[in-house]
């Protein structure tokens, strides 16, 4: 399939076979040609991608490493580590995630079309308080941002996606918690670079108050 239309429209924010095939060595992923069938099939129109070009980043999304092993959060941690000091980019040190689900879930080998940045709109907000419009089922798993962000770091030359914003994923952990991922640096210099993953609690009947009683008084929550 002959690529230089999109290539044309979306400029260095197209990752296509042959980008794909320029920097798989740093992500140790299959080469695009195992995957023919599947990229000449985008699923996009071309008046969908002109309306985005500058803010998304189309690209096709390659599930299995060279060693036929499926890519996932923690194939590519232990690909790419947890300290700056030896080499970045590279995952925040945390380990709560490592037996969880997602942490070992893949992706489709299909074409995605993902924005570089989070919406004004929904900064500060819980999903389940932001328009209804949006689906829980229609937000990017968190492999796939993760995918994104180590890709769209090579093909750039090193520009960082979520550099300091957190992004929602679709994905839940073993105990029914949201997982958001991002912030590659801390604003502050208190922590140390690299990409992070967390959980975002939700309250369960197991959240409470105990009683403190202050001179005599104990407060009303029912209230």
């Amino acid at each position: 399939m002959d690529f230089s239309e999109i290539k044309k429209i979306m400029g260095p924010n197209f990752i296509g076979p042959k980008e794909l095939e320029t920097i798989s060595s740093y992500l140790k992923i299959m080469p695009p040609t195992n995957f023919s069938e599947a990229i000449s099939k985008i699923p996009f129109t071309i008046e969908q991608l002109k309306s985005i070009a500058n803010t998304h980043v189309l690209f096709f999304g390659i599930p299995f490493h060279q060693n036929n092993e499926p890519v996932t959060i923690n194939s590519l941690r232990d690909l790419f580590g947890t300290s700056p000091e030896i080499k970045e980019p590279c995952f925040y040190n945390q380990d709560w995630y490592l037996n969880e689900a997602f942490a070992n879930a893949s992706f489709e080998p299909k074409w995605y079309l993902l924005s570089k940045n989070i919406k004004d709109s929904s900064r500060g907000k819980e999903i389940d308080k932001q328009n209804k419009s949006i689906s829980t089922q229609s937000l990017p798993s968190a492999v796939l941002c993760v995918y994104f962000f180590f890709l769209n770091y090579f093909h750039s030359g090193k520009e960082f996606v979520f550099e300091y914003d957190y992004v929602w994923n679709s994905d839940l952990d073993a105990n029914g918690d949201r997982i958001f991922i991002g912030k590659y640096r801390d604003r502050l210099g208190l922590n140390k670079n690299g990409i992070e993953i967390h959980r975002h609690l939700s309250i369960k009947p197991n959240y409470g108050t105990i009683e403190f009683i202050i001179n005599g008084f104990s407060p009303d929550f029912t209230k």
